[in-house]
């Protein structure tokens, strides 16, 4: 999950498929992470996501479509699909994981360099 404003990674969720209980525990890791429910969410869209955002934000339905976006990665949400397509490469070029902790060890510490990159990008332009 990332964050418009700071341009950082709030949360991450590597997953073999995209089940539900993946996207529960990717906004719940948000949501703890930004202190509370956000502002707006923005996500690709898939199906899952509106379950999740309803039981983890507990926005009820008008809520939801007021602040739930789906969008495809071309606007808005386009910094998270370049992080995404980043991963899906590393994951595909590192095709030796051994297991799914190993590929979560090394986006650990991709998305905690990756946020600190970025922190360093906004402190010379601001």
């Amino acid at each position: 999950m990332y964050c418009i404003e700071t341009k950082q990674v709030l949360s991450w969720h590597v997953s073999k498929k995209r089940l539900l209980k993946d996207a529960i525990t990717l906004f719940k890791k948000a949501k703890k992470v930004a202190g509370g429910n956000p502002e707006k969410i923005i996500t690709d869209g898939l199906y899952q996501y509106d379950t999740a955002i309803k039981k983890v934000m507990f926005w009820r339905h008008h809520e939801r479509k007021r602040k739930h976006i789906v969008d495809s990665g071309v606007g808005k949400n386009s910094p998270v699909e370049r992080v995404n397509k980043e991963v899906k490469r590393r994951i595909k070029w590192f095709a030796s994981f051994q297991c799914l902790e190993g590929a979560c060890s090394f986006f650990a510490l991709f998305f905690h360099f990756f946020n600190l990159r970025t922190m360093h990008a906004r402190k010379n332009t601001g």
